[in-house]
């Protein structure tokens, strides 16, 4: 049997493409799920906590810079699933108040510098906790800025260590 002449019956075409294929007519309009964009994140985010990147280059982290987060969370007891890593640079569409009704945090943290359109809050010093609407906000460096020098991870840590009670 040759493929050239091979033909898939109408009736299970629905089913192979029930995610992907729509059949428009003049009355019919594009589902709202299918117009909305992915957020890209990574983590499961069960303990609500947000952390905000901005790699312009790569869709979530370097290598580099996950090696090193995953060490920070495995120093707070922490893993991927309890967090919720969100690139600002992959997802344009997300801004501050998206994110928070979106992954419902009790704890963000801010690695570096974030793109103005995320409209962040305002903040005065690195690594000190501040509320805003009954979240725990911590700003700090880029990870890659952190990895690379002393008195910012002894920063960093000092601070996770008030937060986790560690």
């Amino acid at each position: 049997m040759s493929l050239d002449n091979f033909q898939i019956p109408s009736t299970l075409l629905p089913e192979l493409y029930k995610d992907s294929l729509i059949v428009l007519d003049d009355k019919q309009s594009i589902p709202e799920k299918l117009k909305e964009k992915k957020v890209h994140f990574l983590g499961d985010n069960l303990k609500n906590i947000l952390i905000l990147v901005n790699n312009v280059e790569i869709l979530h982290l370097n290598d580099e810079d996950l090696r090193f987060l995953t060490g920070i969370l495995t120093a707070c007891k922490l893993t991927f699933s309890d967090v919720t890593i969100f690139n600002t640079a992959s997802n344009l569409d997300y801004n501050y108040q998206k994110s928070v009704d979106h992954f419902k945090p009790k704890l963000i943290l801010i690695m570096g510098s974030i793109n103005q359109k995320f409209n962040l809050p305002e903040y005065s010093d690195k690594y000190q906790t501040i509320l805003n609407q009954n979240i725990q906000l911590v700003f700090g460096s880029s990870l890659t800025e952190i990895s690379k020098d002393v008195n910012e991870k002894k920063a960093l840590w000092n601070c996770l260590k008030q937060i986790f009670g560690i």
